[in-house]
């Protein structure tokens, strides 16, 4: 095993641009569990930022539909619906997807606790097919340049879709001042039990890759008894003002404003995050 993970740290290729990782990450059975306490844990912003920031956030979102008196907002990526209850108290009427089984099954028994009447779809979100049914669409903590450039074409046309006129899509992405003077990095690690990646004994190497176009992955190559060896590659693609904004008009979005993040905090050039609102 040793022996096959040296091969991989020489030898295996640097995949081209968003390669798909060889098996699923967020639905995964071991994994879900650690990304859903990471969701939940409101002292750990790897997953879901702050509960003060959450709130903050519904509040301005909700008063870019402060004219309408039960606005329909469909939240993308939703998790265990940590937003999209903050939403309902803010006075929409919510729609959730995210593709991760077990957070939404935890979601699903927060609306019950908390007679919330979200509505939540297990649903990868290139496949909705909304059409012209929201006053508001979220795609928060910078999920959208996870996806590779097609990909996005495609949602944002579903997004546009699924939008009343004059509708908002609300989402964040980072900057390049979140990855400053960033450089290509190799390290390994042995569990001989249970970890994040696996419940058992496993070896893991971490590349992070960087590449044109400001877009970046971090590759973890995971190698145990009972599964060989497996590819997770979670990528991402910083932006500026002026990259943004062409592919949300490229998409037909009429206006497109820039903040500093997803609660309303002015634009300022030095800001590690994006807040953007496009309207249909």
């Amino acid at each position: 095993m040793q022996t096959l993970f040296n091969q991989l740290s020489t030898h295996y290729p640097k995949p081209k641009p968003y390669t798909p990782s060889s098996n699923a990450f967020w639905d995964d059975e071991h994994i879900s569990k650690h990304l859903l306490d990471a969701h939940l844990n409101p002292n750990f912003e790897a997953a879901t930022r702050h509960p003060s920031f959450v709130k903050a956030s519904a509040s301005w979102i909700r008063s870019f539909a402060k004219e309408i008196q039960q606005p329909k907002l469909l939240d993308l990526g939703c998790g265990p619906g940590l937003y999209a209850e903050a939403f309902v108290k803010e006075g929409l009427n919510v729609v959730g997807v995210d593709f991760s089984k077990r957070s939404i099954a935890y979601a699903k028994e927060q609306t019950k606790v908390n007679q919330s009447n979200i509505e939540y779809h297990y649903q990868n979100y290139l496949t909705i097919e909304y059409q012209t049914q929201f006053d508001v669409v979220t795609l928060i903590y910078c999920d959208y340049a996870v996806l590779s450039p097609s990909d996005r074409k495609i949602l944002l046309k579903k997004i546009h879709d699924s939008l009343m006129p004059q509708g908002k899509f609300i989402f964040d992405v980072f900057t390049h001042h979140q990855y400053p003077n960033e450089i290509e990095t190799t390290s390994r690690y042995y569990e001989d039990g249970p970890g994040f990646w696996r419940p058992s004994a496993h070896l893991t190497l971490e590349r992070h890759l960087m590449y044109e176009d400001h877009i970046r992955c971090d590759e973890h190559i995971v190698i145990d008894q009972e599964r060989g060896v497996v590819f997770y590659r979670i990528w991402d693609q910083s932006f500026d003002p002026l990259s943004i904004t062409k592919e949300l008009k490229d998409a037909g979005f009429n206006n497109v404003e820039i903040f500093s993040d997803v609660k309303g905090t002015p634009w300022f050039a030095e800001s590690k995050t994006m807040g953007i609102v496009a309207t249909k």
